[in-house]
């Protein structure tokens, strides 16, 4: 079998999804290509191809390149992918307009599309700084790009959603079904943890208003907040004794959890947690926001805890209480298995 990627996904949890599920249909003996405008090169792929694309220099710039530069692109490498006769494709979101112009131009009867989000900003507060002028008059120029997602997104015959959260919002969004595929998740048996309680709590993430790491440091003074810089400063809404480490490498991030007994999953409305899920499979006890695809993956009473929604001191006293327990003891519900994905995938593409 051989099958194109497409994307145009920058470094972050989006990127480092794909490279798992990519290797994972590597290790089954499928041809996986790689199609991209990034220059960052996944792991162990069979062919990358990058179509680069020139950086905007103001937000007029950054329209123009969404609407006319990306469409034109993509067209040329939709021409590339069908002349190559790929068995499937599988489009991933684009940075720029997330839903990418690609799949306007590819065989409907082939082609797959993760859908992960929607275009947040034009539907929800996603930073600090959401309601500036600054911030309202760049999105109302960058307006074009919300119509150019809901278009590229309806285009599509078949989509694979992250969550059943996420299959709700392209429904009320998109008017689009999809089929709910969890990014390396399996469920197993539950079975029972025990762990030492060493009164350690982490805030796991890119350092983004999304992540909700200024709602850790609310609800616990003594949490460690680890993840890689945004243009948002964040260090405004976070108490300066706050712990905040930014030069964390990917083959540390195993070991970071194991130093924690908690881990506070404050993402806001977060189609689909991958450090959440990373946590929990780690027997890190997961204190998590009752909302977006946090509650698809922390069972409450059994591999964590759900905490109500905009209530500070309620979260509080609960997590005080479970804090003073000298053992942490709950039930692993769910573990990581890319292969356990890409089979769940290969059974639907196969059957649609």
């Amino acid at each position: 079998m051989k099958i194109a990627i497409f994307h145009n996904l920058k470094s972050g949890g989006g990127l480092n999804l794909l490279n798992s599920l990519a290797n994972s249909f590597m290790k089954k003996g499928i041809e996986v290509n790689i199609f991209t405008h990034q220059k960052n090169k996944l792991k162990k792929t069979s062919n990358s191809f990058s179509f680069p694309i020139e950086e905007p220099t103001n937000t007029i710039n950054h329209l123009i390149r969404a609407i006319f530069t990306l469409n034109k692109s993509e067209k040329n490498i939709s021409k590339i992918i069908i002349q190559k006769k790929f068995d499937y494709i599988f489009v991933f979101p684009c940075n720029i307009t997330q839903t990418p112009h690609i799949l306007r131009f590819l065989p409907k009867d082939k082609t797959f599309y993760f859908f992960q989000e929607p275009k947040r900003e034009f539907y929800k507060k996603t930073s600090f700084d959401y309601y500036t002028p600054k911030r309202f008059l760049s999105r109302l120029i960058r307006y074009p790009e919300k119509i150019i997602d809901q278009i590229n997104c309806k285009a599509c015959t078949h989509i694979i959603s992250n969550s059943k959260f996420s299959q709700t919002n392209l429904k009320n969004i998109y008017k689009k079904d999809s089929f709910v595929i969890y990014p390396g998740m399996k469920s197993i048996k539950p079975y029972k943890i025990s762990i030492k309680n060493n009164h350690k709590f982490l805030s796991f993430g890119l350092l983004t208003m999304l992540k909700g790491h200024h709602i850790s440091a609310q609800m616990v003074p003594n949490v460690d907040i680890c993840g890689q810089e945004s243009n948002e400063n964040i260090q405004k809404y976070i108490p300066k004794n706050v712990s905040i480490k930014t030069n964390i490498k990917e083959k540390d991030v195993k070991n970071i959890y194991k130093k924690y007994s908690f881990f506070l999953a404050n993402q806001i409305n977060e189609p689909f947690g991958l450090t959440t899920l990373e946590a929990t499979s780690n027997n890190c006890y997961v204190l998590g926001k009752n909302e977006g695809g946090t509650p698809e993956i922390i069972k409450n009473g059994f591999n964590g805890t759900l905490l109500p929604i905009n209530n500070i001191p309620k979260a509080q006293e609960i997590i005080k209480k479970i804090n003073k327990k000298k053992t942490i003891t709950f039930k692993k519900t769910c573990i990581i298995d890319w292969n356990y994905t890409v089979d769940q995938i290969l059974k639907y593409i196969k059957n649609v």
